[in-house]
């Protein structure tokens, strides 16, 4: 039978348990029982959605040169003709869009531009479904700059441990108690992963905070 590594802060009684398997299972009923009342009372109609159009983009931007959107509706389009502008309002291309293509339940239409300068710009779609969404170009530098910076500082925030990195999120030390954790057996697991019965201790003791590395027993 194998090893379970537990810490003294994840624990919980069979009574907490119990609560928390209660309270899952009343969630679920609550989604299910919404769902249906969608599907069933005509007034919960969605057919809006289904004449809906999407501008699929890269958020972070695009370099100067050849640029590609998607144009997305489950409805397909009627003509469709796109135009570019730059913020300040002056176009800088305009042209049709691109033959369909399907992704699962919706037609998806290619639109090719090339871009020759740096700065933020609106595409426009006009046709039976009208769509439209704002894009950057600039240098790669700029580009990632602030996406990297946020993926850092995000990694950052969720260390735990003696050695964090002090930051707005993370203020002080947290789960040191994995310093010394207790191992116990294998558990047998039930409904939503909740475990059965109690733990059983194996009587060892080890260090799994992280700062060296592989756990070291005690």
């Amino acid at each position: 039978m194998g090893s379970y590594i537990r810490t003294d802060r994840e624990l919980l009684s069979n009574h907490e348990k119990q609560i928390e398997v209660e309270a899952i299972a009343k969630q679920v009923i609550s989604i299910v029982v919404l769902a249906a009342i969608t599907v069933l009372l005509p007034g919960c109609s969605r057919s809006a959605d289904s004449d809906a159009a999407y501008i699929r983009l890269n958020q972070v931007g695009y370099e100067i040169g050849p640029v590609r959107l998607y144009l997305m509706s489950k409805a397909p389009q009627k003509a469709p003709t796109f135009t570019v502008k730059k913020s300040s309002g002056e176009e800088v291309f305009s042209g049709v869009v691109g033959n369909s293509g399907t992704w699962g339940k919706f037609n998806v239409y290619p639109m090719d531009f090339t871009i020759s300068a740096t700065g933020s710009y609106a595409v426009t779609v006009s046709g039976s479904h009208p769509a439209s969404a704002t894009f950057s170009v600039d240098t790669p530098g700029q580009l990632c700059a602030q996406p990297l910076n946020n993926a850092l500082r995000f990694y950052q925030d969720q260390r735990d441990g003696s050695e964090y990195i002090p930051s707005a999120l993370r203020t002080a030390p947290a789960h040191l108690n994995d310093q010394r954790a207790n191992v116990y057996r294998r558990p047998e697991f039930g409904l939503f992963e909740g475990i059965k019965g109690d733990l059983v201790p194996t009587g060892l003791v080890v260090d799994v905070e992280g700062a060296g590395g592989t756990p070291a027993i005690i």
